[in-house]
C-alpha cells in the first residue's frame, strides 16, 4: 500500500501527463481544450492540477478521448499513443508531448525546492526571534 506522499506524487505527475497532452495540442488554457474536446471544465481543471484523484472511468475517459494508452496515462509506462504500429520511433506529437512533460516537471521540482527553501529561512527567522525574546518553543 502506498504512503499518503507517494499517493501525492503519481496524483501530481498523472495531472503533468494531463497538462501536457493539452500543451501539446496547442492548447494553451484549460477553457478552450475542455471546449474543443467537450468535457466539464471543473472536473477536468482539478485533475490537471492534481487537486482531484482521477477515477478510473476518468482514465479511461481521457484516455479514449485523446487517444492516449492508459498505462501512459496512470504510471507513464510506453508511449503516449495508442498503436498498432510497434515502431519505437516517436511521433512528433508525442516527442510534443514528453517535452511538455519534462519542462512542467522541472517547473514543480523548481516550486517544490523553493517552497522548501522559503519553509527553512521561515523556521531560521523564527528561531531568531524567539531568541530575541527569550522564548522556548
Amino acid at each position: 500500500m502506498r504512503s499518503l506522499a507517494e499517493r501525492k506524487e503519481h496524483i501530481k505527475l498523472m495531472a503533468l501527463r494531463l497538462r501536457a497532452i493539452r500543451l501539446a495540442n496547442g492548447y494553451e488554457n484549460i477553457s478552450t481544450f475542455t471546449a474543443a474536446f467537450n468535457l466539464t471544465r471543473s472536473n477536468y481543471r482539478l485533475h490537471e492540477l492534481g487537486e482531484r484523484e482521477m477515477k478510473s472511468t476518468d482514465l479511461l475517459y481521457y484516455a479514449k478521448k485523446f487517444n492516449i494508452a492508459c498505462e501512459w496515462l496512470l504510471a507513464g509506462d510506453g508511449a503516449p499513443y495508442r498503436s498498432k504500429n510497434k515502431s519505437l520511433a516517436l511521433t512528433q506529437q508525442e516527442a510534443k508531448i514528453f517535452y511538455y512533460l519534462e519542462i512542467e516537471t522541472m517547473k514543480l521540482r523548481f516550486y517544490e525546492k523553493t517552497d522548501k527553501v522559503l519553509e527553512e529561512k521561515l523556521q531560521i527567522k523564527q528561531q531568531e526571534l524567539q531568541k530575541k525574546l527569550n522564548l522556548k518553543k
